[in-house]
Formats: C-alpha cells, structure tokens, sequence
C-alpha cells in the first residue's frame, strides 16, 4: 500500500484473488525456488531472495539475485542477474542482468 504525505492511499495492496482462484494460494517454498535457480545455473551461495507480488504477472514471485562479478563494474556500480519465479507453479518468467549505483 501507498499513501501520501497526508495519509491518503494513492497505491491499494495488490494481492491475487485466492477466493476466485484458490490454487493462487499454493506457494512453492523458499528453498524450491532456490532448487529451481540452481538447476537454471545459478551458484546459490550468495544468493538474495525475496517475496513480492507482480501486478503485472497477477502472481507472487519469488525473486533470486546474484552479484554478477564477471561483469565488470564502472566505478560506484554492480551488476546483479535477476531471476524471477511464479510462486505457485515453479515456472521462471524472466531472467535479467541489472547494473545499480552502489
């Protein structure tokens, strides 16, 4: 959720529709998503991951991230390898390289 400076909600909370989709509320664990960034060539020693909700997708999500240090960086910067995963089936959306200002 969003508000404002005044407390006024700008963004509402984007969640799935369980009731209308009860399979919506089955979620792959935490350690398959990592499973499944191994089997896609991940190293997973380092890896970050994280837990959203894409309005997009209209799914949870399983984020992994890993440095990416054979990418060479410009000074102040990294390069990260994203991995995004449907929650509920296991199956991988989009991997993408990101560069972010450290």
């Amino acid at each position: 959720m969003v508000l404002d400076k005044d407390g006024d909600v700008m963004e509402d909370i984007n969640l799935p529709e369980i009731a209308r989709q009860p399979d919506k509320a089955q979620i792959i664990s935490c350690r398959k998503a990592v499973a499944i960034a191994r089997e896609r060539g991940f190293n997973t020693e380092g890896v970050r991951v994280s837990f959203d909700y894409s309005s997009a997708r209209k799914a949870f999500v399983w984020i992994v991230t890993k440095p990416r240090p054979d990418i060479v960086p410009l000074i102040g910067k990294g390069s990260y390898e994203k991995l995004e995963i449907d929650a509920n089936t296991g199956a991988v959306f989009n991997t993408q390289i990101e560069t972010i200002i450290i």
